[in-house]
């Protein structure tokens, strides 16, 4: 049986996305298809929260989407950690840091 969840967080890497979505949630006003399935998405729960994140936080995301390509099915529940993440896990737990790159012009590294 599938839990059914009333509030949401969605975390993004993209502060402009973010912003944009943010405005969406406020006006209602969808300029393309994707807001607009979006807006669909956002009314189907009492409270939908967007909020930027950096994309050193966003690196479990990243690696699940990653194992989420080899997945048939559209809903799955790990009892474990995938193998994928196994790492990130590790670093987290012995502390190590996720520094951020920057060039000397101070633009961020990708």
């Amino acid at each position: 049986m599938l839990k059914q969840f009333h509030c949401v967080v969605v975390e993004c890497d993209s502060a402009a996305v973010v912003q944009l979505l943010k405005n969406l949630q406020e006006t209602g006003i969808a300029e393309t298809r994707l807001l607009a399935v979006i807006n669909s998405c956002i009314g189907k729960f009492s409270r939908v929260v967007f909020v930027h994140v950096y994309r050193e936080g966003n690196r479990y995301a990243d690696a699940l989407a990653a194992v989420s390509f080899d997945q048939e099915d559209a809903y799955v529940i790990f009892e474990s950690p995938p193998v994928a993440i196994e790492h990130l896990l590790y670093k987290d737990y012995v502390g190590a840091p996720c520094p951020r790159l920057f060039t000397d012009n101070g633009m961020m590294m990708g």
